[in-house]
């Protein structure tokens, strides 16, 4: 929820929505990385996961579903 809810905001009021996007996608998969397949997947969930809260306007939808996939 943090990269979504405070990061991806800040971001958005500063740069293109595209760049604030995938650049907390990519934070988030650095975090989340242990290998790069797992990399790779953390960046591709951050990404739809932007999308939704982006489409939802709130972290909420995200947050709740992505809780119960872990």
């Amino acid at each position: 929820a943090l990269t979504r809810g405070y990061l991806l905001q800040k971001s958005l009021r500063q740069l293109p929505a595209w760049v604030a996007v995938i650049g907390t996608s990519a934070l988030v998969a650095v975090m989340h990385s242990l290998s790069p397949v797992s990399l790779l997947n953390a960046f591709l969930y951050a990404l739809f996961a932007s999308f939704v809260a982006l489409q939802q306007g709130s972290v909420w939808l995200v947050w709740y579903r992505g809780h119960y996939l872990v």
